[in-house]
């Protein structure tokens, strides 16, 4: 794709208020850097034919299957790369194939865990409230989430919370700049974005 010269281009210093309170700061740019642009271009994959290719995973007793496209086995083995050259003391588990582990690696510090598309039947069908992007940093000494992020790429919005210091709702433009982040309230957001309406 050529898409690998875009990482790290966004614009992730502006989360001054996020980062300075946390000791996650380095560790939360870090995967900005990389999985925003990552995110981003989702929606333009389904463009191509052949990146919709699917594979079925299993069929539910409802007939529904669980698929995974060749958008969702690019992406992840795109993130997991990025680890492995920034962070080779970290583990890394993603939901497709064999990045699927079982176990916790004891000798690594923190765990990556990432499904690059959550909700691809509805990727697929271009139901675009009803699917995103998800990426977690476990700390491997407490086994405690400490970075979690869930993307709406469609709409360029990035939920994103932080252990010890709060949770922030980011936008991006279409170049993938940052252009707000907002601390988010306690009363859940407006659900424009779930699974509960979702046909699958």
């Amino acid at each position: 794709m050529g898409d690998e010269h875009k990482l790290g281009q966004t614009n992730s210093m502006q989360l001054k208020d996020i980062s300075e309170r946390s000791p996650y700061k380095e560790h939360l740019e870090q995967i900005l850097g990389f999985y925003v642009p990552l995110a981003l271009q989702l929606p333009t994959l389904r463009n191509d034919p052949e990146f919709m290719q699917a594979t079925i995973k299993a069929t539910a007793a409802s007939g529904i299957t669980d698929v995974a496209t060749k958008a969702d086995v690019h992406i992840q083995q795109l993130i997991k790369k990025q680890v492995a050259a920034t962070h080779p003391d970290w583990q890394f588990w993603g939901e497709e194939g064999e990045d699927n582990v079982k176990e916790y690696h004891e000798t690594k510090s923190f765990l990556l865990l990432t499904d690059p598309i959550e909700g691809t039947n509805n990727f697929r069908a271009k139901k675009d409230d009803q699917w995103g992007s998800v990426i977690a940093l476990v700390d491997l000494k407490t086994k405690e989430p400490v970075i979690g992020i869930v993307a709406h790429p469609t709409k360029r919005l990035f939920y994103v919370g932080v252990k010890g210091s709060g949770a922030y709702t980011l936008q991006y433009d279409e170049e993938g700049n940052l252009v707000s982040d907002q601390p988010m309230g306690k009363a859940p957001e407006k659900d424009i974005f779930t699974y509960n309406a979702s046909p699958h």
